[in-house]
């Protein structure tokens, strides 16, 4: 989720306490704890880096354990000297509570984290939510504007109550969606792999995607409107070509294990630039792919540059707010190579 809603999350559960220290630490503590995973942005400065990081030890259980100690350990001073202060052992466990629904929060969208690093690379992932939810984030700042004007700690409790209601209501709205396109498929006499997933203003607009082999096929579905959806279609990335890419650069072997809907096209007249996406990152909300584009303004692109032998030249990478490569500049590196061991735990 974004900045805004995860501080939002920790000002709302401080004021949700029946009883707190009363100190100006209190509030500020609680917004840090519950921002604080995303610290492991600062952490490398490859796109490697960037893939397989964030969202990984600091936002797993482990982890995550290990960051609420180290938030104890910067507010448990102040926490404790205050009237109605916390021992230690109390600011870690609202540290790590904290820690928890950020990581909640991060896990109902499409992105997929990491909550059993170090042990496992494996990606949880319950889509509920687009990664901006006005529903999800105005009600919070709306709550916490109530908890802090007019001292309403109930506005509060249900602003936390919604945090999860609502993902898990959109959740069950996704997989009744999922089921009713299956069995429309099936009847078509198609493959009926089908996934609902979240899209730009969640739970009116949502994507579905559909395996048809070689092939995915996408459609945008509104709430509440029975019309046909219009799919599109999106060759899968071909196996022979990117399994030779994975040995000329690690990236892709990488990116294979981040995506989802692995999809591939051709981006130059001659064939030479090929683009690699994940449908999850493809919007279908008309005034968004407006802004954003269908193709190349993609986040989490991947681009790949080849030679007239079909060997990799050059490597472009476009992470998910930045049109930077993997070295940091603003156009294509050479490959890497040296592809190390990666588990590849789906």
């Amino acid at each position: 989720m974004d900045p805004i809603t995860h501080v939002a999350s920790g000002a709302v559960a401080m004021y949700a306490l029946r009883e707190r220290p009363r100190t100006a630490w209190a509030l500020p503590f609680g917004m840090v704890a519950a921002a604080s995973p995303d610290v492991d942005i600062f952490f490398g400065s490859s796109a490697i880096d960037y893939l397989t990081i964030h969202r990984g030890i600091t936002h797993s259980f482990a982890g995550g354990a290990l960051l609420a100690l180290l938030l104890a350990l910067l507010f448990a001073l102040p926490l404790r000297r205050a009237p109605q202060g916390w021992g230690f052992a109390k600011v870690w466990g609202v540290s790590y509570a904290l820690v928890l629904v950020h990581i909640w929060l991060d896990a109902i969208t499409t992105y997929g984290t990491q909550i059993l690093q170090p042990f496992s690379d494996w990606r949880a992932a319950l889509p509920g939510v687009y990664i901006i939810d006005p529903l999800l984030t105005l009600p919070l700042l709306a709550a916490v504007a109530g908890a802090a004007m007019w001292g309403r700690r109930g506005l509060a409790v249900a602003a936390v109550l919604w945090m999860f209601a609502y993902p898990l209501a959109n959740v069950g709205t996704a997989k009744a969606l999922e089921g009713v396109w299956s069995q429309r498929l099936a009847s078509e006499g198609r493959p009926a792999v089908v996934h609902v997933i979240p899209d730009g203003f969640t739970p009116y607009y949502w994507k579905l995607v559909h395996d048809a082999g070689d092939s995915w096929r996408m459609a945008r579905l509104t709430l509440f409107d029975d019309a046909p959806p219009a799919f599109e279609t999106y060759a899968k990335a071909n196996p022979g070509l990117w399994n030779r890419l994975e040995e000329q650069d690690e990236l892709f072997r990488v990116y294979g294990w981040f995506a989802m809907f692995l999809t591939q096209e051709t981006a130059s007249p001659d064939g030479s630039l090929v683009a690699f996406r994940d449908l999850r990152f493809t919007t279908l909300v008309p005034f968004l792919r407006e802004r954003l584009g269908r193709g190349t303004g993609t986040a989490f692109l991947l681009l790949a540059r080849l030679g007239t032998d079909g060997r990799l030249e050059g490597v472009r990478f476009r992470g998910g707010s930045s049109s930077r490569d993997a070295k940091g500049g603003d156009g294509f590196r050479p490959p890497a190579g040296g592809v190390s061991p990666l588990p590849r735990v789906k």
